[in-house]
């Protein structure tokens, strides 16, 4: 201990001396004491690290390493059940190799692995070349050039060996050898949670950016991404672009980050001067992020969850741009217009989704209630033109969104005839997903008596089906029985508000204003849509549509009060005393 003390001290005068000489260098650096923090921190850990000099780890001990710690944190064997995060995987690991080619140590093979959590804003380097990267550090980036020089970085960290160092600190604090690697309990991301020393960081921002470089990116990447992360040090007001939305990450999801790296800032400052020394071409063009589209339709999604209609389909649209012929987009991009009310809009992207290769149920349906509205008697004949272009489009589900936009046209008495046969129990015709979808065409067409009996005997073969009871509340409520309708409303799921919006519907009927009013303070709390002006029209009975609407009203009315008083309140502690 007193060795690394004196070691200590040593590098503590180095140090003074290196700073004066900066100084007179005229080097650029922010003026705070946390460079000399730095200081001291760095020569306490690189105190512990000279020993292991004498003790250097071989390449082939590293990457067996590497291998169980890999294994210890669950990344191999890989294996992704969602097709996003396959392609995720894929492409992180297609520019990862590109971007290894130029490493020192040729014995290191890479391995590239995907995090799919939003809140892992990280990439972390485990020693052999196993190299992580998060979901939430991805989705910040713009362009293949900054995720180069991101990856580039912690392969740096490899190749200059500050990865293998973590581990040797730490089974050396704990008289372990690399063969009691296990008895760390886990290692896992955990070791480099305190992150690397300062130097060893912008080693690896200059490393990493080097080996972009070589690869054939655009210097530029590396400052644009630490720029971002500049940006997102500081606290920022509300988003109010669409670039702005992409970067709208969970302060705490930051804070690892940023608690383990050195300021961005500086790191700029140091890139800058890297691009500059060696006279690298910052100004050529960068390559598109290939997978851009995924994130921008997550955000997407999430928009359209927060009520926030005209943004997620402005952010749907641009990841539209970046990958036109995406059917999960197009079908995204349906269901926000859907429930920001825009019908026509709607009947478009379903229209593109199935063109683009999506033929399952949730587009058809989108499809014939966007018609229903458009030209109601006219909507069973759209559908059926649209139908005559996909020859495989043959199946029951289609059939039934057939027969409920018949409902609306001039042989309704045959559809409804047609209707009651093909939901027959009896025939075995019909699943139950599809019976209840043909019940609900009924009970928005008037049909009542025959869609609650349908729904009745849905009920009886799956008693535990909480949806069809909230379908039930709703047509029961219609049919003038609030008793039956409110024993209904209260087992009926809590599922983007609707079990609070029927329960406000039959409370308000029962004459229980103020109850009514709270439920359907909390449907709009659990999904804005619910303040949408047309969604209660395009999706229920005129009856039920006419009471949410004055329900609406109220709840509009009692928001705008209470941002009042707050302001108020607001403006009133802002005044001088």
């Amino acid at each position: 201990m007193r060795a690394q003390r004196i070691v200590a001290l040593i590098l503590c005068v180095a140090g003074g001396i290196a700073v004066r000489m900066l100084e007179r260098r005229g080097v650029p650096a922010e003026v705070s004491p946390r460079p000399l923090l730095y200081l001291v921190a760095d020569t306490e850990e690189e105190a512990e690290r000279i020993p292991l000099t004498l003790t250097r780890v071989s390449d082939s001990e590293e990457v067996k390493v590497g291998e169980q710690m890999a294994a210890g944190c669950g990344l191999t064997p890989v294996h992704f059940d969602d097709d996003e995060d396959r392609r995720i995987y894929q492409y992180v690991n297609l520019v990862g190799l590109r971007v290894a080619q130029g490493v020192q140590r040729k014995a290191i093979p890479y391995h590239f692995y995907y995090i799919p959590d939003d809140d892992f804003v990280n990439a972390e380097a485990l020693p052999g070349g196993q190299i992580v990267i998060g979901r939430g550090l991805l989705r910040l980036l713009d362009t293949e050039d900054e995720l180069a020089s991101i990856l580039g970085h912690e392969i740096t960290h490899v190749d200059r060996r500050h990865s293998i160092g973590q581990v040797q600190i730490e089974l050396q604090s704990r008289k372990l050898g690399l063969e009691d690697l296990y008895a760390l309990g886990e290692p896992g991301l955990r070791l480099f949670e305190a992150g690397y020393t300062k130097e060893q960081e912008l080693e690896a921002d200059r490393g990493g950016l080097e080996l972009a470089v070589a690869a054939g990116y655009s210097a530029r990447g590396g400052v644009d991404a630490m720029k971002r992360l500049e940006e997102l040090e500081q606290p920022s007001p509300p988003a109010n672009s669409l670039e702005d939305e992409m970067a709208q990450v969970p302060a705490q999801a930051l804070e690892e980050y940023f608690r383990s790296h050195p300021p961005a800032g500086e790191r700029v400052t140091a890139l800058q001067k890297e691009i500059a020394d060696n006279g690298w071409d910052a100004t050529k063009p960068q390559r598109p992020l290939e997978i851009l589209d995924i994130f921008l339709a997550a955000r997407a999604q999430e928009l359209d969850q927060q009520g926030e209609f005209a943004k997620s389909i402005a952010l749907y649209k641009k990841a539209l741009a970046a990958n036109p012929s995406s059917a999960p987009i197009l079908f995204g991009l349906a269901q926000a217009n859907w429930r920001s009310g825009d019908a026509a809009e709607t009947v478009q992207a379903a229209k593109d989704a199935l063109l683009a290769g999506n033929r399952g149920t949730g587009v058809w349906q989108l499809l014939a209630d966007a018609l229903a509205t458009q030209d109601p008697r006219g909507a069973a004949n759209a559908l059926g033109l649209e139908m005559t272009h996909y020859p495989d489009g043959t199946t029951m589900d289609i059939t039934v969104e057939s027969l409920g936009l018949r409902l609306l046209g001039a042989d309704a008495d045959k559809a409804l005839a047609d209707c009651k046969q093909l939901a027959d129990p009896s025939s075995n015709a019909l699943s139950a997903d599809n019976r209840e979808r043909l019940a609900w065409w009924m009970y928005r067409t008037g049909k009542l008596q025959d869609a609650e009996a349908i729904l009745e005997d849905v009920h009886q073969s799956f008693p535990m089906d909480d949806h069809v009871k909230a379908e039930r509340a709703w047509i029961l409520s219609d049919l003038g029985r609030q008793a039956d309708a409110l024993d209904l409303a209260k087992l009926a799921p809590q599922n983007q508000g609707e079990g609070e919006a029927v329960l406000a519907l039959v409370e308000w009927r029962a004459a229980q204003h103020g109850d009514a009013d709270s439920s359907f303070a909390e449907a709009a709390a659990a999904d804005p849509v619910w303040l949408e002006p047309h969604w209660a029209a395009h999706n229920y009975s005129p009856q039920a549509a006419a009471i949410l609407d004055q329900l609406r009203t109220v709840e509009l009315a009692r928001r705008q009060k209470e941002k009042e008083e707050a302001e108020k309140a607001r403006r009133e502690d802002a005044a001088p005393q």
